[in-house]
């Protein structure tokens, strides 16, 4: 690719959206992967969403280097108003999407830009992405499907086949379907997603765009039952909009199980989507280094689950963690969490003469 592509689009002007919450840690390299692009002729719209760390004074530095960058700052509204505003900043006919705290390849948005321009039938294109640690080790390469109907299957029957910091889409397909709804915290993206193939081709590149990073302070359990639920009722919803019925939740605040269950959506399918969505998360944590997160599954599992599943599930979680590598500090975390959650399954593992390891108990 060469390096005046920018050269070869300057009709065509590409914003880049981003919102940064207290995110000074990663956010300097997260923004010089984005001004290093081989792409050049683009506008880096940054909203500082109330932060309390270093991340203004970051900010004004990059702002103040680089004539592409815009800092919008407010008091803290979250990623969803935050993006929000993007948008209505934003002014390029394509928009593209990154987070504070990833590094993207330098060729991203050359490469996005070249398929769409190439391929005026799809709306939105992601791709692939490196599963990066908080030292920027690469943990796991994932590729999701590229071609637009195996992507729209995937989409409208399983779940969120998109990554949303790789994404780059049209303008007239975010106005033509709206932006982000409320109701579907913690899954907006994917609601997003669903309404736009409802009208539009999406499509992923296999080639790895991003290094999409995973660290504590990326990793939240508290929010997996609301994502669960948002998810499954933007699959339940998209399902009503494709027979064509009416979509009820456009104007409702937030999605609850009350609501899915006045859709049809049964309780046994309710706590399945939970306790997947906890097992996705757990399996996403052990791969990122934080094993200790497997101790904290029997809590979270035990409302939506009959006891052995749960019990089974947990030794096989804890199990993988014991075997994860790991800080030695975190493994210890791990132990320590595990004897005051889950007493029985910590003895299963590491009690002298365990048949799983000659590991010793703390």
């Amino acid at each position: 690719m060469s390096n005046t592509v920018g050269a070869s689009f300057k009709e065509t002007t590409v914003s880049v959206v981003m919102s940064v919450h207290n995110g000074a840690r990663f956010l300097d390299k997260a923004i010089h992967s984005i001004r290093d692009q081989t792409y050049r002729n683009f506008e880096f719209i940054i909203i500082d969403d109330g932060s309390a760390d270093a991340t203004p004074e970051i900010l004004a530095r990059h702002a103040a280097d680089d004539s592409r960058i815009s800092v919008l700052s407010q008091q803290n509204r979250g990623l969803m108003e935050s993006l929000h505003r993007a948008f209505a900043a934003a002014t390029g006919k394509y928009i593209a999407r990154m987070d504070a705290d990833d590094v993207a390849k330098p060729y991203r948005l050359e490469m996005q830009l070249e398929f769409l321009t190439s391929n005026p039938d799809i709306a939105l294109v992601g791709g692939a992405i490196e599963i990066i640690d908080s030292e920027s080790k690469v943990l796991a390469t994932i590729r999701p499907p590229s071609h637009p109907e195996d992507l729209r299957r995937e989409l409208q029957e399983f779940g969120n086949a998109i990554a949303h910091p790789t994404v780059m889409f049209r303008r007239r397909a975010l106005d033509e379907v709206g932006g982000f709804r409320r109701a579907y915290q913690y899954a907006e993206d994917y609601d997003l997603w669903l309404r736009m193939v409802e009208n539009f081709d999406l499509a992923n590149l296999p080639e790895v765009l991003l290094g999409y990073r995973r660290h504590e302070a990326a990793i939240s359990q508290r929010h997996i039952k609301q994502q669960a639920l948002s998810a499954l009722c933007a699959r339940t919803t998209a399902k009503l909009r494709l027979r064509g019925h009416p979509d009820p939740t456009s104007n409702m605040d937030l999605i609850t199980e009350a609501v899915l269950r006045d859709l049809g959506v049964t309780e046994e399918i309710i706590n399945e989507a939970i306790l997947r969505n906890i097992q996705l998360q757990i399996a996403d944590a052990i791969r990122s280094g934080r094993c200790s997160a497997a101790a904290d599954f029997v809590r979270m599992a035990r409302p939506h689950a009959p006891a052995d599943k749960v019990a089974g599930t947990s030794l096989e979680f804890n199990l993988r963690a014991a075997n994860a590598s790991a800080a030695a500090s975190e493994k210890k975390k791990h132990r320590l969490m595990l004897l005051m959650a889950d007493p029985a399954t910590y003895w299963e593992l590491f009690k002298p003469g365990s048949k799983y390891s000659n590991r010793q108990p703390i």
